[in-house]
C-alpha cells in the first residue's frame, strides 16, 4: 500500500489501466509522456517474448520520496525511487539509465511476479532476466539503442568488479537464511547473472531462447520455480541438456580472462589461439565469442571478425595463415560473453596510442574497459592510463564513452594513483576537462565533463575555474548549468575551507529551498574543515541522526575528505571502533550506508588497512559487516598495489 497526497497521471494502453503518481511538488519534472511511452512499449514486446500477455488488471508506478532503492516491483503497484524525475534538464544516458529501470520492472511482472523463485537461491531468475530483458528491450522498443554499450560500462563493470573480490559467489547460490539474502543482491546476481543470459543466447539463439521462456511461463505461470525448472524449459527447445552449461556458468565463481596468443613467420600470421585462464582451482567455461582482427591496409583500417567457440583451455582461430600481421586482436568484439581481456602486447601498443582510430564506440569501450582491468590488475600504469584520457578522452564524441570513463579516470585519480600525484591529477584531469567543454559540441557532452571535473576538483585555484564556469564569469557556451552542478561546487568550496563558502552555500539555499537543498546543505556543513564542525556532524550521526536516512546519508557524504585527512585522523580510530555497535543497531540499510559513507576511503595506506583488518580478526558476525570489511580490504589492497605499480 502507497498512501500520501500524490499527484496522479493517467493513461491506458489496450485497455489496461496505467497510472503515474508523485508528490504534488514534482509534478511539473513528471515527463508522462516519455515515461508511458516506454512503458507501453515493455508491455507489447515482453507479451509477445514471453508468450504470455500482461498478467494483472492495472499498472501503477508511484515515485516515492526518500525511497532506498531505484525500484520495487510490487505487482500492478511499481514503487521508484523519485530521483528518477530529473529537476534539471537530463542527459540522454539519465534517461535511458531510468528507461533501463523501468523496463526492468516491468520484466518482473513476469519474472517474479508471474513466476516467483522457489526460494533466495533463485534470486538471479528475478534480477538476471529482469537486467538482460530490460537492455534488450531498450533496443527493440525505445529508441536508446547504444542500450547494450551502457550495459557494458555499467552492468559488467560492476559484475567484474566484484567477480575479483574474495566474497564472490556464484550467481545460482546457496542461501541459508533470509539474513543471508541481501548479501546477494549484488553485482553478480544483477550484471553477471544477465551477462550469462546474453552468452547463452549467443549460444542457443533468441528464438530457442524464446521459446524457452513461453515454455516456462505457460508451464509455472502463478506458481514458483527453480533453476532446474528453467533449464529443462530451454533444453527442451535447444535439444541440448544445459545442465552443463548451467554448472559452468550460472554454478561456478570467479571471473575468467580471455586472450588471443598469436604468432609470426617472416612477418606473415602462422597461427592464432583464443586463451582462456580461470585464477586459482576454477574451471574454464564455455565461450561463443566474436573475435575482432584488426588489419592496417592502404593506410586504412579493416576488421574482420571470426566465430569461436572455446571449452577448454584454447580453441584455434580460423584467420588464414601467412597473411599480414594484425595491429589489433580482441577477443570479444561485440561484448558477446562476460570475461576480462588481457590485450596482447601488440594490441595493448595499439591501444595506448590509436585507441582513438577506432570507429565502433562499443569496441572503443571494450578497449578503455580492458585498459582499467590491467590498472587494476598493476599491468598497466594509473599514471599512463589518465594521459591516455588526456590524450584520447577529450575529443570521443561517444556519450557513453565519456560517462564510462570519466568515472574510471576519477577513480583512478582517488584511489589508484600513488598519494603524492593525486592533487595534481586533480588538476590535471580538471585541465583536460576544460579543454574537453571547448572541444565538445554544445549539449550532454559538455554536461558529462564538467560533472566529472566537479568530482575531482580539489585546489583553490581549480574551484576559483569551476566557479567562473558556474556563476557566468567564464562561461561555455552551449552548456547548461543546473542545480546538481552549482550544489557540488557548494560541497567542495566549503570543503577547501574557503572563505566566502556559507555565503555560496546561503545563495544555492535561496535559489533551491527543496528537500534536495536540504540534503545538499547538509553535506555543505559537514564538508566544513573545522574540529567544532566535525564533532557536531560525528555526535550526530552516531547519535539520533538527523530524521531520515537520506538525510544521514547527506550528513555522512560530506565528512570525509583527502584534503582533511589531519583533521580527521581522531575519526578513523573511532569509526572503526563503533562498527559493531551501528551493525548490531540498525536496519540493513542504514548499517550499510553508514560504513560506506564513513569508510576512510580517501586513506589508501597501511594504517587504515590494519585497522580494518584488526576488526575483522576479533569480530564475530553479522555476515554482513564481515562482508563489507573482507571486500573494503582487498579493496584498498588493490588500490595501494595499484598506486605502487604507477611509482616504479
Amino acid at each position: 500500500v502507497v498512501a500520501g497526497p500524490y499527484r496522479h497521471v493517467a493513461s491506458e494502453h489496450d485497455g489496461l489501466p496505467l497510472g503515474l503518481y508523485c508528490r504534488a511538488s514534482l509534478i511539473d519534472h513528471l515527463d508522462a509522456e516519455e515515461l508511458f511511452a516506454v512503458t507501453a512499449g515493455g508491455i507489447d514486446f515482453f507479451a509477445e517474448f514471453f508468450g504470455h500477455p500482461y498478467p494483472f488488471t492495472k499498472y501503477d508506478q508511484i515515485f516515492v520520496p526518500e525511497f532506498n532503492w531505484g525500484g520495487m516491483e510490487n505487482v500492478g503497484n511499481v514503487t521508484y525511487s523519485d530521483r528518477y524525475l530529473f529537476r534539471d534538464p537530463p542527459t540522454e544516458t539519465q534517461r535511458m539509465r531510468r528507461a533501463e529501470v523501468f523496463l526492468h520492472e516491468l520484466a518482473h511482472q513476469w519474472f517474479g511476479d508471474l513466476v516467483t523463485m522457489e526460494w533466495w537461491n533463485d534470486v538471479w531468475l528475478n534480477e538476471s532476466f529482469a537486467s538482460y530483458m530490460a537492455y534488450l528491450g531498450l533496443e527493440r522498443v525505445t529508441d536508446f539503442t547504444a542500450g547494450w554499450q551502457d550495459f557494458q560500462a555499467d552492468m559488467k563493470l560492476w559484475a567484474m568488479e566484484e567477480d575479483q573480490l574474495p566474497t564472490t559467489h556464484r550467481v545460482a547460490d546457496e542461501i541459508p537464511s533470509t539474513d543471508e539474502t541481501f548479501l546477494n543482491f549484488d553485482g553478480i546476481t544483477y550484471g553477471k547473472g544477465a551477462s550469462a543470459l546474453k552468452q547463452l543466447v549467443a549460444a542457443v539463439g533468441e528464438d530457442v531462447f524464446r521459446q524457452g521462456m513461453q515454455a516456462y511461463f505457460a508451464r509455472f505461470a502463478f506458481g514458483t520455480a527453480t533453476l532446474s525448472d528453467f533449464l529443462t524449459a530451454v533444453s527442451e527447445g535447444s535439444g541440448t541438456d544445459l545442465h552443463a552449461w548451467s554448472s559452468a556458468w550460472l554454478e561456478t565463481p570467479s571471473l575468467i580472462t580471455l586472450s588471443v596468443e598469436w604468432s609470426l613467420s617472416d612477418g606473415a600470421l602462422r597461427d592464432m589461439r583464443l586463451v582462456q585462464e580461470a585464477p586459482g582451482e576454477n574451471r574454464t567455461r564455455p565461450h561463443v565469442v566474436d573475435v575482432a582482427v584488426i588489419l592496417q591496409e592502404a593506410g586504412k583500417l579493416a576488421l574482420d571478425s571470426h566465430r569461436v567457440e572455446i571449452i577448454g583451455d584454447s580453441e584455434p582461430i580460423p584467420v588464414e595463415e601467412g597473411g599480414p600481421a594484425p595491429v589489433l586482436v580482441f577477443p570479444n568484439h561485440g561484448d558477446l560473453t562476460y570475461a576480462k581481456i588481457l590485450l596482447d602486447p601488440v594490441s595493448l601498443e595499439f591501444a595506448r596510442h590509436r585507441l582513438d582510430e577506432i570507429s565502433d564506440p562499443l569496441l572503443r569501450q571494450q578497449l578503455w574497459t580492458a585498459l582499467w582491468d590491467m590498472v587494476r590488475d598493476q599491468r598497466f600504469s594509473s599514471l599512463e592510463y589518465l594521459r591516455m584520457v588526456e590524450d584520447k578522452l577529450v575529443a570521443d564524441p561517444n556519450l557513453h564513452i565519456i560517462k564510462a570513463v570519466t568515472g574510471t579516470a576519477t577513480s583512478a585519480i582517488a584511489r589508484y594513483v600513488p598519494e603524492s600525484d593525486r592533487l595534481a591529477e586533480t588538476s590535471r584531469f580538471f585541465a583536460a576537462g576544460r579543454r574537453a567543454l571547448d572541444a565538445a559540441p554544445a549539449g550532454d557532452l559538455r554536461v558529462l565533463w564538467l560533472r566529472a571535473m566537479l568530482r575531482v576538483v580539489e585546489t583553490p585555484a581549480d574551484l576559483a575555474a569551476a566557479a567562473g564556469i558556474i556563476d557566468g564569469d567564464d562561461p561555455v557556451s552551449g552548456l547548461s548549468i543546473d542545480q546538481d552542478m552549482r550544489w557540488a561546487l557548494a560541497v567542495r568550496w566549503s570543503a577547501a575551507g574557503l572563505e566566502d563558502s556559507p555565503a555560496r552555500a546561503a545563495v544555492e539555499l535561496e535559489r533551491d529551498p527543496s528537500d534536495r537543498g536540504r540534503r545538499a546543505m547538509l553535506s555543505v556543513e559537514t564538508a566544513v574543515p573545522d574540529a567544532a564542525s566535525k564533532e557536531q556532524a560525528w555526535g550526530r550521526i552516531n547519535g539520533d541522526g538527523y530524521g531520515s536516512l537520506q538525510l544521514d546519508r547527506a550528513a555522512m557524504a560530506g565528512f570525509n575528505w583527502p584534503g582533511q585527512a589531519a583533521l580527521l585522523e581522531p575519526y578513523v580510530g573511532r569509526f572503526f571502533g563503533s562498527l559493531e555497535t551501528v551493525f548490531g543497531t540498525r536496519e540493513h540499510e542504514a548499517a550499510k550506508a553508514y560504513f560506506t559513507a564513513l569508510f576512510p576511503h580517501y586513506r589508501v595506506d597501511e594504517a587504515a588497512l590494519a585497522h580494518a583488518r584488526s576488526v575483522l580478526a576479533t569480530i564475530d558476525g553479522p555476515p554482513q559487516l564481515v562482508r563489507l570489511l573482507i571486500e573494503v580490504i582487498d579493496r584498498q589492497e588493490r588500490a595501494l598495489a595499484s598506486g605502487e605499480f604507477a611509482a616504479r
